[in-house]
């Protein structure tokens, strides 16, 4: 079991589309189940800009190819819409950067 075996385990898909009100189009949908089966991973993340800040994101339960089961989720990334100015922007544009991480 090598580093390369665990990252291909989860995939992350950055999409610069807004996901707050829909969830994803099919073809990320499909796309993203392809990469799964490819990649052999147990986990798609898609990661969307938003302005609102959220804890969690939709999660859907895959079995592509008769395979263990699978997840989609999507996990928004919080844009903030309240900065007076950029150095404000940078520093709470940093902290929504810390809380993606987590």
């Amino acid at each position: 079991h090598n580093l390369t075996d665990e990252l291909a385990d989860i995939i992350l898909d950055a999409k610069y589309k807004n996901f707050d009100d829909n969830n994803p189009p099919a073809d990320d949908i499909a796309q993203m189940i392809s990469y799964i089966h490819v990649m052999d991973a147990r986990l798609g993340e898609f990661i969307y800009p938003s302005k609102v800040e959220k804890v969690f994101g939709n999660t859907w339960i895959v079995k592509p190819f008769a395979k263990e089961t699978s997840e989609i989720r999507t996990k928004s990334f919080f844009i903030p819409q309240s900065a007076k100015d950029f150095s404000e922007f940078k520093k709470m544009i940093h902290v929504s950067e810390e809380k993606l991480i987590e």
